[in-house]
Parts: C-alpha cells; structure tokens; sequence
C-alpha cells in the first residue's frame, strides 16, 4: 500500500470490493479517502456522497447506543485514530428521512500510515430480533415469577440461578437469599437425603423426574411438595407444588378409616353376639314355646272328641276358636325361624334354569290346587347365577303370594319373564291379575306381618314376602312391586 492512504493500489481496492461487509478508508483527520461497493449499499447513497459527508450527511440523524442523538463533535474522532491506538468499536443508528432507523455495527481500527480502516454491517434486523427476545424473555421472567407453581434453577455447582416467588415462599426464605448460594448452605444435610440423590442422578444423567418429597423445616415443622425435576442448559430446572394440605387431609381419611375400622370390628363383635342370641331365641322358639302351643291342641281335641257331647254349642265354639289360635301361632312361629334362618349360613352361588325352577313351582302349586284353574306362561331360556336353595324358597313364597291373590279370579294368569335395557340392570318379574294393592301401602310390603288385606281374605302369615325379600338382598339384588287395586300386580327383582 502506498503512503498516501487516497490512492490506494489497485490490489488493495479489488480486495475491499470483494468484502460484504462496508469498509471506509479516512485520513489521520478523519476524512473519508476511500468506500467500497458494500458500503455505498449498505448506505443507500454514492461514493462521491459518502466521500464527501461521511456519517454526518444531511440525510439522517446519528444516534448513540442509547437511541440518543450522538453530536457532529463526538463522531469524527472515531475515525482519526493514531498507530497504536485500540481498535474501537460502537454501535451507530442513522435517523432517515423516511423516520426509519438503520442500526450499524462499526469497528475502527488504526492504519500504519495514519488514518484508520472503518468496517461496518447493517444490524437493525439483528437488533429487532434482540429486543424481541429481550422482551419475551422479560414476559417469560414475569410470568414465572407470578406463577402460583414454584420455579428454581440451580447450576451444574449446585448454586441457585434463579427462583420465583412461589419457590422462595416454599423454602421460607427471602428471594435475595436464594440466589448465588448453593443448596447445602441454605439446607444443611440436604446432601444426605433422598432428594439430593435424585437430583444428582438427574445432573448426571440429563434425564427428568416426577416426585413427591417431604421437607422438614429448620423449626420442625413439615411440608410435602410435587417435584417435576428437568435438565436444562444451566443444569436442573425444578417445578414444586405444595401439596401439604391434601397429603394432611389423606392422612386424616386413613385416620378416621382406621377408627371406622375399629369401631366396624367392635360393632361386628357385637352383631356376632347378638346373632348367637337370635339363634339362641330361635332355637327356644322351635323347643320351648311349640310344646305348650301343640300342647293346646291335643288337649282340646280330646276335649272335642271325647266330652264334645257334654258341651253346648258355645262350648265347642269357643274349643274350634282355641285350637285355630294354637294352629295360627305355630304357623307365625315357623315363619318366624323361616325368616331368621334365611340370615344365617353360607351361599353356594351356581347357575340355575330361572324358567325350569319357575315351572317346578307352579306346577307344584297345580297339583296341590287341583280345582283352581290359572294360566301361566315362562319366559324360557332364564338363567342366572344364585344360591339355588335360597333361591326355591324366594320363588316359592313369590308365586304362592301370586297364586293366592289371583286364584278366585276368572280367567287368572300368571306370567314370569325378564326386561332389561342399556340403561337399566337385567331384571326379572312374576306378574298377575289379581286382587293387586294399593301403592299407598307399598312401604309396607316386604315388611313382617304386614298384611295388605283382611286375615279373612287370604291365607298366611305375612312373612312370605319379607322372607323373599331378605334372600333377594343377600343376593345383592333389590326387588320392588307395581299394583292397582282389581287389577294385579307385578313384582320385580335383581340379582
């Protein structure tokens, strides 16, 4: 290169026209000598333009890093530099016409001659895309910080680079406390724990984690917290949520399920006991009290057999009245161990012909009610699964109830079958129409001797269906009725 740094060598010049960056070349006073294509480009104006005016041409506005307006004064020395002096380097906005800013990465350098080498490079996109992020990252440093979840990062040395709010409350320390200190010097002995392990194998490892974790406080107190644990750039990310309040009441429902289960044990002693009372009772009832009832009824059918000529028409009245209240008696009483015994003992579940154990039954009712003429139809195909012996006495108090009811009807039937649906359970029905009842008196129904109608209109206990009902339910199952008084009734139930 020639001393005289205006005219350089034509080697010199081909070589900046290559460059895409701009490259100005200014004397020792800072005047601009030389300007490649790029710069003239880069500028939107001519060499001669350039030459002339430099970064100070009326046609924009110079302004500093700061976005302020830089003086004509400050700008030249940059250009002016002496042999040895540092490279310098600024970041310059030219203000257009159009309002528009253009941003300029600039670099001066001295030249051994005098004067100095400028190269420069349009960076306004390059700084768009900086203050973008910058604000992205503050939306996203504000966001964090307002998140209800904690948030902290600690680095590949363990110390905290950064922590939210949330996080800071969780550890109940001050946010300033956090940051710059390692995790063993806020939490002593964490090294030794569970959680430190997992977070080490995480460091390690760059895998992620989910856990819970119970943290003690340096006054004793205790807290549980969510832990979504991922490797990040800086090292561990950590996401806690303090979950202390549900894993209290959890403890709580375990609690309170412990003392239900006691006082369920306690209570189960007690049924236990008073189910050996029942059967105690029950076997004194079967013993005990038929002897004097059968008792009644022998000695009053001698007394009718033997002395019935010496007794008037009141007396012997009076002897049929005693012996049919013996009679009723023993009946009630074995309904009555009928019912207790359905309680007790174990089922033997097995699948069962529904139709074939329906058939059975009616056409032992046929037999026994010869001179009764009723027509009755089985849905065939009916099988379930039930215990079958629990089940026979169900059906048999279930269709005798209907036959009883429908007997002296003309034209009576009696339909079983089955109805389901997709929104309802399978269930199964034993229809009528007979004398039916009236649904004011449902409640009473499967009740102990209630009876629906007048003792002198039907035969019976009124435990049939109360009987029938407990098997049902110890089968898991319900069973309920439809009637209508001189119209019949349907009875339903499931298993």
């Amino acid at each position: 290169m020639r001393s005289d740094p205006s005219t350089p060598c034509s080697g010199w010049t081909s070589l900046l026209e290559t460059l895409p960056q701009g490259v100005l070349l200014s004397d020792a006073e800072g005047h601009f000598v030389e300007a490649n294509a790029a710069a003239c480009r880069i500028l939107g104006v001519t060499r001669q333009d350039l030459l002339a005016s430099g970064f100070l041409s009326p046609r924009w506005i110079v302004l500093g890093p700061d976005g302020f307006r830089l003086s004509a004064e400050a700008l030249p020395g940059v250009f002016s530099l002496r042999t040895g002096s540092p490279v310098q380097q600024r970041r310059l906005g030219l203000l257009r016409e159009d309002r528009e800013i253009q941003w300029l990465e600039i670099t001066a350098g001295p030249l051994p001659e005098g004067g100095a080498v400028v190269t420069f490079e349009d960076v306004t996109e390059r700084r768009r895309i900086e203050a973008v992020l910058r604000r992205s990252e503050s939306m996203v440093q504000e966001s964090t910080d307002q998140l209800m979840e904690g948030c902290q990062i600690i680095g590949f040395d363990w110390r905290y680079l950064y922590i939210n709010a949330s996080a800071a409350r969780h550890g109940r320390k001050p946010k300033g406390v956090f940051l710059g200190q390692t995790l063993m010097a806020l939490f002593p002995g964490i090294e030794h724990s569970e959680l430190f392990a997992v977070l080490k194998d995480c460091m390690e490892t760059r895998s992620g984690r989910r856990m819970e974790n119970e943290f003690l406080y340096e006054d004793g107190a205790r807290g549980w917290f969510e832990l979504s644990i991922q490797p990040v750039e800086e090292g561990l990310r950590i996401l806690s949520v303090d979950i202390t309040e549900r894993k209290e009441a959890q403890a709580e429902i375990r609690r309170m399920n412990e003392d239900l289960e006691r006082r369920v044990l306690a209570r189960t002693v007690q049924l236990e006991a008073a189910n050996r009372e029942l059967e105690a009772f029950s076997y004194s009832v079967s013993h005990d009290l038929r002897g004097p009832l059968q008792a009644m009824d022998g000695f009053s059918q001698i007394l009718v057999e033997d002395h019935g000529g010496g007794l008037d028409e009141t007396g012997r009245h009076c002897l049929s009245r005693i012996r049919a209240g013996a009679r009723r008696m023993a009946q009630i009483l074995e309904g009555l161990l009928n019912l207790s015994q359905i309680s007790q003992g174990e089922m033997s579940p097995a699948e069962i012909d529904l139709s074939h154990l329906c058939g059975k039954v009616l056409g032992d009712l046929v037999r026994v009610h010869p001179e009764q003429c009723l027509a009755v139809r089985v849905c065939p195909g009916m099988r379930v699964r039930a215990d079958h012996r629990l089940l026979l006495v169900a059906l048999e108090n279930l269709l005798g109830n209907a036959w009883k009811f429908t007997a002296s009807r003309e034209g009576g039937c009696i339909e079983v079958g089955e109805t389901s649906s997709a929104e309802e359970q399978r269930a199964f029905f034993i229809r009528d129409n007979g004398a039916g009842f009236d649904m004011a008196l449902a409640g009473k129904l499967f009740r102990p001797f209630q009876r629906l109608h007048a003792s002198g209109e039907s035969e019976g206990t009124g435990i049939g269906l109360a009987i029938a009902a407990r098997i049902i339910q110890r089968h898991g199952g319900r069973i309920w009725a439809q009637a209508e008084p001189g119209k019949g009734a349907t009875f339903y139930f499931t298993l």
